[in-house]
Protein backbone atom coordinates (compact mmCIF):
# COMPACT_ATOMS: atom_id res chain seq x y z
CA UNK A 1 0.00 0.00 0.00
CA UNK A 2 1.60 3.27 -1.15
CA UNK A 3 2.57 5.69 1.59
CA UNK A 4 2.20 3.21 4.44
CA UNK A 5 5.31 2.53 6.50
CA UNK A 6 6.39 -0.86 7.86
CA UNK A 7 4.92 -0.37 11.33
CA UNK A 8 1.55 0.56 9.82
CA UNK A 9 1.65 -2.45 7.49
CA UNK A 10 2.33 -4.77 10.43
CA UNK A 11 -0.51 -3.20 12.42
CA UNK A 12 -2.94 -3.66 9.51
CA UNK A 13 -1.90 -7.30 9.04
CA UNK A 14 -2.48 -7.99 12.74
CA UNK A 15 -5.91 -6.33 12.65
CA UNK A 16 -6.89 -8.39 9.61
CA UNK A 17 -5.80 -11.58 11.35
CA UNK A 18 -7.64 -10.83 14.60
CA UNK A 19 -10.88 -9.58 13.03
CA UNK A 20 -11.70 -7.49 16.11
CA UNK A 21 -9.81 -6.45 19.22
CA UNK A 22 -10.76 -4.98 22.58
CA UNK A 23 -9.56 -1.42 23.14
CA UNK A 24 -6.86 -2.49 25.60
CA UNK A 25 -5.60 -5.15 23.18
CA UNK A 26 -5.52 -2.87 20.15
CA UNK A 27 -3.55 -0.29 22.13
CA UNK A 28 -1.16 -3.00 23.30
CA UNK A 29 -0.75 -4.06 19.67
CA UNK A 30 -0.04 -0.46 18.72
CA UNK A 31 2.64 -0.06 21.40
CA UNK A 32 4.22 -3.42 20.57
CA UNK A 33 4.41 -2.68 16.85
CA UNK A 34 5.92 0.75 17.30
CA UNK A 35 8.38 -0.33 19.98
CA UNK A 36 9.64 -3.00 17.58
CA UNK A 37 10.72 -0.20 15.27
CA UNK A 38 12.12 1.95 18.08
CA UNK A 39 9.27 4.46 17.87
CA UNK A 40 8.04 6.22 21.02
CA UNK A 41 4.31 5.71 21.61
CA UNK A 42 3.52 6.82 25.11
CA UNK A 43 0.32 8.86 24.95
CA UNK A 44 -3.28 8.68 23.74
CA UNK A 45 -2.76 11.45 21.23
CA UNK A 46 -0.09 9.48 19.37
CA UNK A 47 -2.47 6.49 19.14
CA UNK A 48 -5.24 8.64 17.69
CA UNK A 49 -2.81 10.22 15.22
CA UNK A 50 -1.59 6.79 14.18
CA UNK A 51 -5.15 5.65 13.37
CA UNK A 52 -5.95 8.91 11.59
CA UNK A 53 -2.94 8.46 9.34
CA UNK A 54 -3.79 4.80 8.72
CA UNK A 55 -7.39 5.53 7.81
CA UNK A 56 -6.29 8.20 5.38
CA UNK A 57 -4.49 5.49 3.40
CA UNK A 58 -7.13 2.80 3.96
CA UNK A 59 -9.87 4.96 2.43
CA UNK A 60 -8.24 4.43 -0.94
CA UNK A 61 -9.08 0.73 -0.52
CA UNK A 62 -12.58 1.41 0.83
CA UNK A 63 -11.46 0.09 4.20
CA UNK A 64 -11.48 1.70 7.62
CA UNK A 65 -10.54 1.04 11.20
CA UNK A 66 -13.69 1.66 13.22
CA UNK A 67 -14.65 1.20 16.84
CA UNK A 68 -17.88 0.75 18.72
CA UNK A 69 -19.23 0.09 22.19
CA UNK A 70 -21.03 -3.19 22.78
CA UNK A 71 -24.59 -2.41 23.77
CA UNK A 72 -24.74 -4.45 26.96
CA UNK A 73 -21.17 -4.77 28.25
CA UNK A 74 -20.00 -1.27 27.17
CA UNK A 75 -16.70 -2.76 26.05
CA UNK A 76 -15.07 -0.89 23.19
CA UNK A 77 -13.97 -3.01 20.23
CA UNK A 78 -11.90 -2.04 17.20
CA UNK A 79 -11.97 -3.65 13.78
CA UNK A 80 -10.68 -3.25 10.23
CA UNK A 81 -13.73 -3.36 7.97
CA UNK A 82 -14.57 -3.13 4.30
CA UNK A 83 -16.86 -0.13 3.96
CA UNK A 84 -17.99 -0.80 0.38
CA UNK A 85 -18.86 -4.50 0.38
CA UNK A 86 -22.38 -5.65 1.14
CA UNK A 87 -22.74 -7.99 4.14
CA UNK A 88 -22.93 -11.11 1.98
CA UNK A 89 -19.70 -10.27 0.22
CA UNK A 90 -17.93 -9.89 3.56
CA UNK A 91 -18.35 -13.55 4.43
CA UNK A 92 -19.29 -15.29 1.16
CA UNK A 93 -15.78 -16.57 0.45
CA UNK A 94 -15.36 -18.11 3.92
CA UNK A 95 -18.33 -20.47 4.10
CA UNK A 96 -20.17 -23.12 2.12
CA UNK A 97 -23.55 -22.23 0.63
CA UNK A 98 -25.34 -24.05 3.48
CA UNK A 99 -23.22 -22.26 6.10
CA UNK A 100 -23.83 -18.91 4.41
CA UNK A 101 -27.59 -19.50 4.43
CA UNK A 102 -27.47 -20.48 8.11
CA UNK A 103 -25.24 -17.48 8.90
CA UNK A 104 -27.82 -15.13 7.37
CA UNK A 105 -30.60 -16.76 9.42
CA UNK A 106 -28.59 -16.41 12.62
CA UNK A 107 -27.76 -12.76 11.95
CA UNK A 108 -31.38 -11.99 11.09
CA UNK A 109 -32.54 -13.55 14.36
CA UNK A 110 -30.05 -11.54 16.40
CA UNK A 111 -30.96 -8.34 14.57
CA UNK A 112 -34.70 -8.74 15.12
CA UNK A 113 -34.99 -10.62 18.44
CA UNK A 114 -33.27 -8.19 20.83
CA UNK A 115 -29.81 -9.46 20.05
CA UNK A 116 -29.98 -12.83 21.80
CA UNK A 117 -31.13 -16.38 21.05
CA UNK A 118 -30.66 -19.84 22.52
CA UNK A 119 -28.57 -22.46 20.78
CA UNK A 120 -31.70 -24.62 20.51
CA UNK A 121 -33.58 -21.90 18.60
CA UNK A 122 -30.66 -21.31 16.27
CA UNK A 123 -29.98 -24.98 15.56
CA UNK A 124 -33.68 -25.64 14.90
CA UNK A 125 -33.57 -23.04 12.14
CA UNK A 126 -31.57 -25.50 10.03
CA UNK A 127 -34.86 -27.33 9.39
CA UNK A 128 -36.04 -24.44 7.25
CA UNK A 129 -32.89 -24.09 5.17
CA UNK A 130 -32.92 -24.80 1.45
CA UNK A 131 -29.58 -26.57 1.79
CA UNK A 132 -29.17 -29.38 4.30
CA UNK A 133 -27.22 -28.93 7.51
CA UNK A 134 -27.16 -31.40 10.40
CA UNK A 135 -27.66 -30.39 14.02
CA UNK A 136 -24.05 -31.28 14.84
CA UNK A 137 -22.89 -29.32 11.81
CA UNK A 138 -24.88 -26.31 12.98
CA UNK A 139 -23.42 -26.58 16.49
CA UNK A 140 -19.88 -26.73 15.09
CA UNK A 141 -20.60 -23.75 12.88
CA UNK A 142 -21.92 -21.70 15.83
CA UNK A 143 -18.72 -22.52 17.70
CA UNK A 144 -16.68 -21.27 14.73
CA UNK A 145 -18.71 -18.04 14.70
CA UNK A 146 -17.81 -17.48 18.35
CA UNK A 147 -14.11 -18.06 17.63
CA UNK A 148 -14.25 -15.62 14.73
CA UNK A 149 -16.11 -13.08 16.93
CA UNK A 150 -19.33 -12.90 14.93
CA UNK A 151 -21.14 -14.37 17.96
CA UNK A 152 -20.45 -14.51 21.67
CA UNK A 153 -21.85 -16.80 24.30
CA UNK A 154 -23.64 -14.61 26.85
CA UNK A 155 -24.44 -17.53 29.15
CA UNK A 156 -24.61 -21.29 28.78
CA UNK A 157 -26.61 -21.99 25.64
CA UNK A 158 -27.38 -18.30 25.00
CA UNK A 159 -25.78 -16.49 22.09
CA UNK A 160 -25.57 -12.80 21.35
CA UNK A 161 -24.14 -10.52 18.69
CA UNK A 162 -20.35 -10.51 18.71
CA UNK A 163 -18.09 -7.52 18.08
CA UNK A 164 -17.69 -8.26 14.38
CA UNK A 165 -21.48 -8.31 13.99
CA UNK A 166 -21.57 -4.85 15.57
CA UNK A 167 -18.60 -3.44 13.65
CA UNK A 168 -19.27 -4.92 10.22
CA UNK A 169 -23.00 -5.53 9.91
CA UNK A 170 -24.84 -2.96 12.02
CA UNK A 171 -24.48 -0.17 9.41
CA UNK A 172 -26.35 -2.43 6.97
CA UNK A 173 -29.09 -3.73 9.28
CA UNK A 174 -31.72 -1.17 8.35
CA UNK A 175 -31.19 -1.80 4.65
CA UNK A 176 -31.28 -5.59 5.05
CA UNK A 177 -34.15 -6.12 7.47
CA UNK A 178 -36.13 -2.93 6.82
CA UNK A 179 -38.98 -2.49 9.31
CA UNK A 180 -37.79 -5.40 11.46
CA UNK A 181 -34.89 -3.30 12.74
CA UNK A 182 -35.63 -0.60 15.31
CA UNK A 183 -33.74 2.69 15.20
CA UNK A 184 -32.72 4.33 18.49
CA UNK A 185 -34.40 7.73 18.56
CA UNK A 186 -31.49 9.25 20.47
CA UNK A 187 -28.50 8.31 18.30
CA UNK A 188 -30.31 7.20 15.10
CA UNK A 189 -28.40 3.89 15.00
CA UNK A 190 -29.94 0.42 14.79
CA UNK A 191 -30.75 -1.13 18.18
CA UNK A 192 -29.86 -4.79 18.64
CA UNK A 193 -30.07 -4.91 22.43
CA UNK A 194 -31.97 -2.21 24.29
CA UNK A 195 -34.97 -1.19 26.37
CA UNK A 196 -38.51 -0.53 25.16
CA UNK A 197 -40.87 2.20 26.34
CA UNK A 198 -43.45 0.79 28.74
CA UNK A 199 -46.26 3.09 27.64
CA UNK A 200 -49.19 1.36 25.98
CA UNK A 201 -49.03 1.59 22.22
CA UNK A 202 -45.50 3.03 22.16
CA UNK A 203 -42.81 0.88 20.56
CA UNK A 204 -39.86 3.23 20.93
CA UNK A 205 -36.65 1.32 21.69
CA UNK A 206 -33.38 2.86 22.89
CA UNK A 207 -29.84 1.67 23.56
CA UNK A 208 -29.19 1.27 27.29
CA UNK A 209 -26.13 3.48 27.00
CA UNK A 210 -28.13 6.16 25.19
CA UNK A 211 -30.73 6.09 27.98
CA UNK A 212 -27.96 6.51 30.54
CA UNK A 213 -26.46 9.40 28.60
CA UNK A 214 -29.87 11.03 28.19
CA UNK A 215 -30.63 10.69 31.88
CA UNK A 216 -27.23 11.89 33.08
CA UNK A 217 -27.49 15.41 34.41
CA UNK A 218 -31.28 15.43 34.05
CA UNK A 219 -32.56 12.90 36.53
CA UNK A 220 -31.12 11.86 39.86
CA UNK A 221 -30.73 8.21 40.73
CA UNK A 222 -33.95 7.13 42.44
CA UNK A 223 -32.89 3.75 43.76
CA UNK A 224 -30.05 1.22 43.73
CA UNK A 225 -30.41 -2.55 43.97
CA UNK A 226 -28.03 -5.51 43.72
CA UNK A 227 -27.19 -6.29 40.12
CA UNK A 228 -28.49 -9.57 38.76
CA UNK A 229 -26.71 -9.35 35.41
CA UNK A 230 -23.78 -11.57 34.50
CA UNK A 231 -20.32 -10.08 35.24
CA UNK A 232 -19.56 -9.49 31.55
CA UNK A 233 -22.76 -7.46 31.19
CA UNK A 234 -22.09 -4.84 33.85
CA UNK A 235 -19.61 -2.18 34.73
CA UNK A 236 -19.76 -2.80 38.50
CA UNK A 237 -21.81 -4.54 41.17
CA UNK A 238 -24.97 -2.43 41.20
CA UNK A 239 -27.63 -1.04 38.94
CA UNK A 240 -29.33 2.30 39.05
CA UNK A 241 -32.87 3.23 38.17
CA UNK A 242 -33.20 6.24 35.93
CA UNK A 243 -36.27 8.07 34.71
CA UNK A 244 -36.56 9.90 31.41
CA UNK A 245 -39.28 11.16 29.11
CA UNK A 246 -39.81 8.93 26.10
CA UNK A 247 -38.65 10.78 22.96
CA UNK A 248 -41.62 9.28 21.12
CA UNK A 249 -44.75 9.44 23.29
CA UNK A 250 -43.21 11.76 25.94
CA UNK A 251 -44.50 9.51 28.70
CA UNK A 252 -42.53 8.54 31.80
CA UNK A 253 -39.87 5.92 31.12
CA UNK A 254 -38.05 4.08 33.91
CA UNK A 255 -35.08 1.80 33.25
CA UNK A 256 -32.82 -0.25 35.51
CA UNK A 257 -29.34 0.15 34.06
CA UNK A 258 -25.94 -1.21 35.01
CA UNK A 259 -23.82 1.43 36.73
CA UNK A 260 -21.79 2.92 33.90
CA UNK A 261 -18.40 4.53 34.13
CA UNK A 262 -18.79 6.28 30.81
CA UNK A 263 -15.82 5.33 28.64
CA UNK A 264 -14.23 7.83 26.31
CA UNK A 265 -15.85 11.02 25.14
CA UNK A 266 -19.24 12.25 26.26
CA UNK A 267 -20.50 11.79 22.71
CA UNK A 268 -19.90 8.02 22.80
CA UNK A 269 -22.87 5.85 21.92
CA UNK A 270 -23.16 2.28 20.68
CA UNK A 271 -23.08 3.29 17.03
CA UNK A 272 -20.11 2.90 14.73
CA UNK A 273 -17.37 5.51 15.12
CA UNK A 274 -14.75 6.13 12.48
CA UNK A 275 -11.33 6.20 14.07
CA UNK A 276 -10.25 9.24 12.11
CA UNK A 277 -12.90 11.49 13.62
Amino acid sequence: MAGVNQSQQLFIQAMMTQGALLEADVKQLYHSVLSGYGIESSDEKSFDSFLTSLNHHLKLLDMQIVHSLMEDSYERWYGLVNRSADPGAKIATRYTLAELEFFNKVMETLATENGMASSTVLINMTQGLERKMTGSGAQSFLTSLIKSKWLREISTGKFGAGPRFVLELRPFLSDIFKEDVVICQLCREAVVRGDICGSEGCNIKLHLLCIARFAQGREKESSSTPCTRAPEQRRNASVKRVSIKCPGCHGDWTSDLPQIDFPGKKTDHPGITLSDQ
